[in-house]
């Protein structure tokens, strides 16, 4: 039921910001690679067999999946909201992201055996 109501949010997040980023997307340059991660991102997240597999197999993955939905909306609504400059806000962005999501991968880590990789958690 979790994993449902965040795969709601996540593609609530990502299809907000998607229009955002592609507006703003300078199509010669390295953000090309973050727009197409955000675009990929989205259609991952209505393919539910697809999104439910990456899930329940890799959890540090779906934990780096959602903290990157969160830095999204962030970067989108901050610069609106309180009227901050794209540095400003990218910065800001990447820290509150950075605080937020370090509890969890924490968490994750330290459910891991020791012989085990991160990306199996």
């Amino acid at each position: 039921m979790t994993t449902f109501i965040a795969q709601m949010i996540h593609q609530e997040t990502l299809f907000f910001t998607l229009p955002f980023i592609l507006v703003t997307t300078v199509w010669n340059s390295g953000q090309t690679l973050f727009a197409l991660l955000v675009g990929g991102m989205a259609l991952l997240s209505i393919l539910d067999p697809l999104y439910f597999k990456v899930a329940e197999r890799w959890r540090s993955v779906y934990f780096i999946f959602h903290a990157q939905c969160v830095f999204l909306v962030l970067l989108v609504t901050l610069p609106i909201m309180v009227h901050l400059t794209t540095g400003q806000s990218l910065l800001l962005a990447l820290g509150i992201t950075i605080l937020v999501a370090l509890p969890s991968f924490g968490t994750c880590l330290s459910s891991v055996p020791s012989n085990a990789g991160a990306l199996l958690c």
